[in-house]
């Protein structure tokens, strides 16, 4: 049994994206204090997280105020050069 994943996590102006799946594993589980009985032994299920790819990284360029427009639109924020090298201020 499998189940796939997608990982999104905004953290310092940048967007991380990160496919994993789930792996579900049945093993046989034995009791503490007991002898080893085939008779009783039971099965478990393990699980375990697996990264897939392709993963990817969004770097934040501007931040643009009511609806998409790149022409007429209404910036909030602009990248400019040297402006991300503070580890101080994040506008994400």
């Amino acid at each position: 049994n499998m189940c796939v994943c997608v990982c999104v996590c905004a953290q310092r102006d940048f967007i991380f994206v990160r496919y994993h799946r789930y792996i579900f594993d049945e093993t046989e589980v034995q009791r503490e204090g007991e002898k080893k009985d085939p008779k009783k032994t039971e099965l478990g299920v393990k699980a375990r997280l697996q990264e897939l790819g392709p993963r990817f990284t969004l770097k934040l360029r501007w931040l643009q105020q009511g609806s998409f427009d790149t022409l007429h639109g209404e910036y909030e924020w602009l990248h400019r050069r040297g402006e991300m090298d503070g580890r101080r201020k994040f506008h994400l």
